[in-house]
């Protein structure tokens, strides 16, 4: 639950992830190593969502409902 959480504010209010954010999820056992690869993998997520959508990708692929 706190890597949706931590995943969640990265996308939609990165300001408030401080030191005491990343304490709660050391003292979750999150390593420093685990924290590392889990930003960069959101991060790079992110960016490519934002990517596809600004160059109107997003729709191109829709899943039949």
């Amino acid at each position: 639950r706190l890597a949706i959480e931590y995943a969640e504010l990265f996308a939609l209010d990165h300001h408030t992830i401080d030191a005491s954010y990343y304490d709660r999820m050391r003292a979750a056992t999150f390593t420093d190593a685990e924290i590392l690869d889990l930003t960069v993998r959101i991060g790079g997520w992110l960016a490519l969502g934002r990517t596809l959508h600004v160059l109107a990708l997003d729709d191109a692929c829709q899943l039949a409902q």
